[in-house]
């Protein structure tokens, strides 16, 4: 059996060092990069 543990991409609070709770923020490109090559994996 394999298992991923995964976290989401960055987000823009993510960059400036800000913390995250229940706020549903958007991916920055970087994140929304970062998640293309994972699902690639």
């Amino acid at each position: 059996m394999e298992l991923w543990l995964v976290r989401h991409g960055e987000t823009l609070w993510n960059r400036e060092g800000r913390l995250l709770g229940w706020t549903d923020l958007p991916l920055t490109p970087l994140g929304e990069a970062q998640a293309r090559a994972l699902k690639g994996n």
